[in-house]
C-alpha cells in the first residue's frame, strides 16, 4: 500500500503480509520511498483483538519502527 504525505513531500510503500491467522496479525516491510522518504526502511507488526463472536475487531496494536534515514 502507498502512503502519501499530507505536505506533499513525499510518499512510501508498505508491503503488507498477513500472519497465520490472517485476521488478527499483519506485518509491513517498507519497500520503497520518495522525496523525504526516499532512503526510509523500516517494519511493522500489527495485531487485532476481536470481539467474542467474531465479527467487530475491538482493539488494534501497532508496533512499526521506522527510519528516515539522512534528509538533504
Amino acid at each position: 500500500m502507498e502512503y502519501v504525505c499530507n505536505d506533499g513531500s513525499g510518499t512510501f510503500t508498505l508491503h503488507e503480509m498477513l500472519g497465520e491467522d490472517s485476521r488478527l496479525r499483519m506485518t509491513g516491510e517498507i519497500t520503497s520511498g520518495t522525496g523525504a522518504y526516499a532512503s526510509m526502511t523500516g517494519s511493522c507488526v500489527i495485531d487485532y483483538t476481536e470481539d467474542e463472536g467474531g465479527n467487530d475487531i475491538t482493539e488494534m496494536i501497532g508496533t512499526c519502527e521506522f527510519d528516515v534515514g539522512s534528509v538533504e
